[in-house]
């Protein structure tokens, strides 16, 4: 009888690691996607730091960038576990900003699922009424 060594369920500490990973690069995916669109002076927050804790993920990198929102990214399974008003609510509240929500859904399997951006109605529709750039 062959013993089996391979662990039938991850680690905390590896799943934590994955989930990191995860969240890392849906980050990157993000500041991708915005600098293609021509928002070229902006990065991903550094982790632990003052934007990480107002939940603010994508920032400016010049104090004066016209970059008008505040993006927090989440990257998850089980998206219903996921609190939009209190994140939209514990974002900075600045009348320059639309703060938003870019959320990755993933399947069980770690597949995608579909991906959204979660804003309050109202600065949807501050969105519309503006010039494009």
């Amino acid at each position: 009888m062959t013993c089996h060594t391979k662990p039938l369920f991850h680690p905390p500490e590896a799943r934590f690691k994955e989930l990191g990973n995860r969240g890392q690069s849906w980050e990157n995916r993000v500041l991708s996607l915005f600098q293609t669109s021509g928002w070229t002076d902006i990065q991903v927050s550094p982790k632990d730091g003052e934007w990480d804790r107002k939940k603010v993920d994508i920032i400016p990198t010049t104090p004066n960038s016209p970059f008008p929102f505040h993006v927090q990214c989440k990257s998850s399974v089980n998206y219903q576990k996921i609190n939009y008003p209190s994140i939209l609510a514990s974002m900075p509240k600045d009348p320059t900003k639309v703060n938003l929500i870019a959320h990755q859904r993933l399947k069980e399997d770690g597949s995608k699922g579909g991906e959204y951006v979660i804003l309050k109605l109202q600065d949807f529709l501050y969105l519309t009424q503006q010039d494009p750039f």
